[in-house]
């Protein structure tokens, strides 16, 4: 551990517990993440995420502050399979009525949510600033800058 440097663990390797290391790796030696679910090999839903199997968006904003975080993060996921869609070619219904399509506006990312959260790891497990390990219940070991470990054995 760097001196003056603080200790952080974060409870949950989902989309927002990695977002929350990455951050914190800029800041923190070393950052420990805990997942009770097992991480599998390729990026398949995970049985303690009830929205697994489900498509997920990365909005604009959230696409813009992820690079931030991971740059590079969106060549990689769409070199994985994300689809890049372009706003202005959706309709979108708000206050003043329908939108009219045409026209680029903004780009937002569909990807499976596995293939999101697959993505993210490895991206947060390849983080050279701190050591971020992630534990899950599988092993025990430190795989990489990663650590998953469990919090209790049920399957």
């Amino acid at each position: 551990m760097q001196p003056g440097r603080s200790r952080v663990v974060v409870l949950g390797a989902s989309l927002a517990g990695l977002f929350a290391a990455a951050a914190a790796a800029e800041r923190a030696d070393p950052v420990l993440v805990v997942e009770r679910d097992r991480f599998p090999t390729t990026p398949t839903p995970r049985g303690g995420v009830p929205q697994g199997s489900h498509q997920h968006v990365l909005l604009h904003r959230g696409l813009i502050a992820a690079e931030q975080l991971l740059p590079g993060l969106r060549e990689d996921l769409v070199r994985a399979g994300a689809v890049p869609i372009d706003t202005g070619d959706l309709l979108w219904l708000g206050p003043s009525g329908w939108s009219v399509p045409g026209g680029r506006e903004f780009e937002i990312l569909a990807a499976t949510r596995p293939l999101l959260e697959h993505i993210v790891r490895s991206r947060v497990a390849a983080l050279g600033a701190a050591p971020v390990w992630i534990w899950d219940r599988s092993s025990a070991k430190v795989t990489s800058r990663i650590l998953l470990c469990t919090l209790d054995d049920h399957d």
